[in-house]
């Protein structure tokens, strides 16, 4: 078993306040777990309302199947997302 994390800083410039922050990152999660077999979270900088760090995390019997999806999720992202992914750090175990 092969699991997978991914977490992203994203940049929100946009975002003047809290529940405008909360309200993009909750559809953007939303989002991957719709479209993906995925866990989600938000996990950090949640006191700041342009920035925002979430966590991805995926199992599968195959590393190589873990990989593909992060790099599915992460073209998700980017794709739909308002703003900037300003780092990227994956993880395996």
């Amino acid at each position: 078993m092969i699991v997978a994390a991914l977490r992203l800083q994203l940049y929100l410039p946009q975002c003047q306040t809290l529940k405008e922050k909360r309200m993009i990152v909750r559809a953007l999660l939303e989002g991957i777990r719709a479209h993906f077999p995925a866990a989600t979270a938000e996990v950090g900088f949640t006191d700041l309302h342009q920035r925002a760090e979430i966590g991805i995390a995926v199992v599968s019997g195959q590393r190589n199947q873990t990989e593909a999806l992060l790099d599915h999720i992460e073209r998700f992202v980017d794709a739909h997302l308002d703003g900037i992914v300003s780092e990227r750090e994956r993880f395996s175990f």
